[in-house]
């Protein structure tokens, strides 16, 4: 029997504070509308609340590095989607400049799903160029590499576009790599600075 399944987010926002230059509070809400083999769910997903701290500047081979990290609240979330358990996550954040044009970024990382102790640990690596002033391309492979199920890795690219320096705009879509991936998904989003 083929499963079926769409999901919707509608939208996941990050709500960021600067507190200073090295230090910001985070704050992530999503709302989901998914249907699995004709059955439709929809509500809120665990919130979750962190931070991101600056550990270093880049310098030669040493990557800028940031540590950020997050806690999913059991039930701050609607009925369907409370987890039984806190669900900490965090990642290590690394990046390269190659030139004035392209960047070498990474990201390594895990977390827990809040329904059991098994991690599942995290890697992205992205490539980003600037094509002009304000558009801007990236691909990224990332993958979620469980403690005891198969490891799942995708491949994404975008487009971003800065319309001021408070506002911009991006496309993307990815496909799965392996055969437990999502298929694909197409992805629109905006970022403002207040």
């Amino acid at each position: 029997m083929m499963r079926h399944s769409a999901t919707f987010s509608l939208p996941s926002t990050l709500w960021k504070y600067g507190v200073n230059d090295n230090f910001e509070l985070r704050l992530i809400t999503e709302f989901l509308l998914e249907e699995i083999n004709n059955k439709k769910f929809n509500g809120l997903t665990p919130i979750f609340i962190g931070f991101k701290v600056k550990l270093a500047e880049e310098k030669g081979i040493v990557p800028k590095t940031s540590f950020i990290a997050h806690i999913g609240l059991p039930n701050a979330a609607s009925t369907y989607y409370k987890i039984d358990y806190f669900a900490p996550e965090f990642r290590f954040t690394m990046q390269h400049t190659l030139s004035d044009k392209l960047n070498l970024g990474y990201n390594l990382g895990a977390e827990w799903d809040g329904f059991s102790a098994e991690p599942t640990f995290v890697y992205t690596l992205t490539t980003g160029y600037s094509i002009t002033e304000k558009l801007g391309s990236y691909i990224e492979l990332f993958g979620f590499l469980p403690q005891i199920d198969k490891a799942n890795h995708n491949l994404d690219g975008g487009i971003t576009y800065l319309i001021n320096n408070n506002f911009m705009l991006d496309l993307s879509s990815s496909i799965g790599i392996t055969n437990n991936a999502p298929k694909h998904y197409f992805a629109f989003g905006f970022s403002f600075r207040i």
